[in-house]
């Protein structure tokens, strides 16, 4: 019996393990296709919650400043600070500003590329960098900004070359050289801030020539001067300072050079001296010297008097006097100038009142392609922001791509 009974219990073993396989395996089936289920719910609700989040997160909602204390127009694209030190910027087919960072304190855009200082001095660059102007030790393109440096105040960017001062009054070039505008005695390109003196107060670069002021309010100019721009009565440039005169305040650099290419592009120069009265010099192709005149001047000659601040485009120049009245004057072609109509002014004329600050853009070469692209900006007493010109890449930041021949506000609506 008991052989029997083992008998027939080793040959039920086998069909009772396989029933049991069978059912475990049923078993881990619905248990993994129901897994499964949840483990994919799971993933989608996740899911909506990550782009939820990242929505979120990467396009805030942040509404554009009414109000701001620092301007700079580039060729094709505008740098503000808001009066909360955040840096906004617009152009190069981004039609409304867009904010890149905070705690800066000084801004420049040039050919492509733009310059910043934060308020803790460190100097930051960005865009194009083809002949080292950012000054990061490459030549690759940065699409943020990277760090260059350290003790910077006073930063000017050009079609593609830096001028930089630091606290100690130290003057510093780098970028394209080919005409000597760094300023160093050769023409090297650098792809690194070079020392080139001490004891500066401003500077500003233009297309392929720089000038600087002294702490003493002595001016000196170097670089490119096919058109006079440099204002020491010759058409020969040079590759370190050369003395212009005495007794400046304030400075701008013109020029049309594009961050692409390099060229020797039309340059007019303006300054005030500290008693008031506008100068200017260099190309004068629209009337942008103001002088009633087309001739080009290639020694500063005066314009008016009571002007505390002046900015230089590609063709048109802009002003303000010491009543905070604003002026402009030079090609008209785009609406820069801002008075309603597109006619060029061969003399400053006023544009409005109770103006602060002023900034002109523009480039002649657009990726290879020749065009005018010149616009300005203002901030007005009441640190509201106002843009007008040509409008091509967004430049303006009006939500838009149309010019403007009278002053939009920008941002606060």
């Amino acid at each position: 019996m008991s052989s029997s009974q083992n008998a027939r219990g080793r040959e039920e073993t086998p069909n009772s393990f396989l029933s049991f396989k069978i059912n475990f395996l049923t078993h881990l089936l619905n248990m993994k296709v129901k897994n499964i289920i949840l483990y994919y719910s799971l993933l989608i609700s996740g899911c909506v919650l990550i782009i939820t989040i990242s929505c979120g997160k990467d396009n805030p909602v942040i509404p554009v400043p009414e109000f701001y204390s620092t301007i700079s127009a580039g060729h094709v694209n505008s740098l503000a600070l808001a009066n909360n030190g955040e840096l906004w910027a617009w152009g190069n087919d981004e039609n409304l500003p867009v904010r890149i960072g905070i705690d800066y304190m000084a801004i420049s855009g040039g050919g492509n590329y733009s310059l910043a200082i934060k308020t803790d001095g460190s100097l930051w660059a960005w865009g194009i960098n083809n002949f080292g102007q950012l000054g990061d030790s490459t030549l690759v393109n940065e699409s943020a900004p990277v760090h260059i440096g350290n003790d910077f105040i006073f930063i000017s960017a050009g079609g593609n070359h830096s001028l930089a001062i630091k606290t100690d009054g130290s003057l510093w070039a780098w970028g394209n050289n080919e005409k000597g505008q760094l300023g160093d005695f050769t023409n090297v390109n650098k792809n690194f801030p070079v020392m080139i003196g001490l004891g500066y107060s401003a500077v500003a670069a233009g297309s392929n020539y720089s000038l600087a002021i002294k702490t003493d309010g002595t001016l000196w100019a170097w670089g490119d001067n096919s058109y006079g721009q440099m204002g020491n009565g010759t058409f020969s440039g040079n590759n370190r300072p050369i003395y212009i005169g005495s007794g400046f305040s304030a400075i701008a650099a013109g020029g049309s050079e594009s961050g692409f290419l390099t060229c020797s592009g039309p340059c007019h120069s303006l300054a005030i001296k500290t008693n008031g009265t506008l100068w200017a010099w260099g190309n004068n192709l629209f009337g942008q010297l103001g002088n009633n005149s087309i001739l080009d001047r290639k020694s500063p000659v005066m314009i008016g008097s009571d002007y505390m601040s002046v900015a230089a485009g590609l063709y048109h120049s802009l002003a303000i006097k010491k009543d905070n009245t604003l002026w402009a004057w030079g090609n008209n072609q785009n609406g820069q100038l801002g008075d309603g109509t597109f006619e060029n002014k061969i003399i400053p004329e006023q544009i409005g009142s109770g103006y602060s600050a002023i900034a002109a853009g523009g480039s002649g070469i657009i990726n290879t392609t020749v065009c005018h692209t010149d616009h300005s900006l203002a901030l007005k007493l009441d640190n509201t922001l106002w843009a007008w010109g040509s409008n091509d890449y967004g430049q303006l930041g009006l939500g838009s791509i149309m010019k403007s021949f009278t002053p939009k506000q920008v941002g606060g609506h």
